[in-house]
Order: C-alpha cells, then sequence, then structure tokens
C-alpha cells in the first residue's frame, strides 16, 4: 500500500491563502466533533468550508494531510498552553502537596476543553510522523515540569529528575487516554484529586538504604 503524503502542498502562505487554508482546518474541526473521523471526507470538507474541491487540493493532496496538519496544530496548542499553565503557576508559599493539587487542577482542565477532538484523532492510526512534532511537544513540558519544580529537589529523595520527570509527564498522558477511552468512570474532581495522590506519593518516596 502507498504511503498516503501528509504534508500540505504549500508552505509560507500569503494571507490570503492562509485564510483558505484556516476554512478548511476549521470546517475539519467541525466535521470531526460531530461525526468522528469515519464521516470525514473532502467533498463534506469544501462544502462546510465553502470553497471548492479544486481549491482544497492547492493545499493539500488528501484527506489525511488535512488531518494531520490538525493533529500537529492541536497538539503543538496543546503543549504551548501547558507550558505556559506550568510556567504560570504561583508556588510561593505551597507545600509539594499543595503544588501538585494546583498542577493537576491545571491539567484537568484543559484535558476537559480538549478530550472531544482528541478523541477522535487518538482513534486514527498515528504515524511516525505525527510521533515526532509529539515528542518534541512532550519534551518542551518535560523540561516546564523539571523547571518549575526545581525549588522542591533539595527537600526530595530522589537521584535522577530527568527520570522522574519522564515518569510523571507519560503517567499523565495515560492516564489522560485512559479518562477519553472509558476509564472506571470518574468524575473530573475525583479523577483529579486520585492522580494529585499519586504523584505526590511518587515524589515524597522515602530514601533508599
Amino acid at each position: 500500500m502507498a504511503k498516503a503524503k501528509i504534508n500540505p502542498r504549500k508552505d509560507g502562505l500569503q494571507d490570503r491563502a492562509r485564510d483558505k487554508v484556516n476554512f478548511i482546518i476549521e470546517a475539519t474541526t467541525q466535521l470531526l466533533e460531530e461525526k468522528g473521523l469515519s464521516g470525514l471526507s473532502t467533498n463534506k470538507i469544501v462544502e462546510r468550508a465553502g470553497i471548492s474541491i479544486g481549491t482544497l487540493y492547492q493545499y493539500f493532496p488528501n484527506k489525511e494531510s488535512i488531518v494531520h496538519h490538525l493533529l500537529q496544530k492541536l497538539f503543538n496548542s496543546l503543549a504551548d498552553d501547558m507550558v505556559k499553565t506550568i510556567h504560570g503557576l504561583d508556588l510561593e508559599g505551597l507545600n509539594l502537596k499543595q503544588a501538585v493539587d494546583l498542577l493537576m487542577g491545571r491539567f484537568f482542565t484543559n484535558h476537559e476543553t480538549q478530550k472531544k477532538l482528541m478523541s477522535q484523532f487518538l482513534l486514527s492510526v498515528v504515524s511516525v510522523e505525527h510521533l515526532k512534532f509529539m515528542l518534541k511537544n512532550d519534551e518542551r513540558v518535560g523540561k516546564a515540569l523539571k523547571e518549575k519544580f526545581h525549588p522542591y529537589f533539595k527537600d526530595l529523595n530522589i537521584e535522577d529528575w530527568d527520570a522522574t520527570i519522564f515518569i510523571i509527564l507519560y503517567a499523565l498522558k495515560g492516564i489522560q487516554f485512559g479518562l477519553l477511552f472509558g476509564g472506571p468512570g470518574f468524575d473530573h474532581e475525583r479523577a483529579r484529586s486520585e492522580v494529585s495522590i499519586l504523584i505526590y506519593n511518587y515524589l515524597d518516596r522515602p530514601s533508599k538504604t
């Protein structure tokens, strides 16, 4: 089977062309939220966007290319929001448990706002090309977490903070994935509370003897 082309046809778009691309992306977003990935087609996209099929093909070679572009835009935005949230946390005067609780509150709020669209993407086959930028985003979020929690390092018995941040980040991503696809029926507050306990106890571990 031939590999589908996922890169847009045009880079460095002018304002007029960028507007058309935005129409396509917005239409695709709406259709994904309404009908899911299985109900998406280029014909439906151009109908919703109010453009011709020829115009769409000027910018994207196929449906997969549009979905990839939207996926990359979404996950880049999520990473940007998470990094901004982490940097914006005011931990002055908070102990570790309070700091973790605050972080979890922000994390689950961000999750709630994006979970419907994200679930449609995660139901699709994520290619290696998709994973490349996702891993770069994970690196940025991990770095922000490490910088924000640096003041607590001296009080904790952790030998390798890079490994610890990695575990926390991917624990959160795994939990997020589980919540998208059912989970045990946790509501927002219950999930936040349980994950806060998990991370706090992981960080506040006894020293090795």
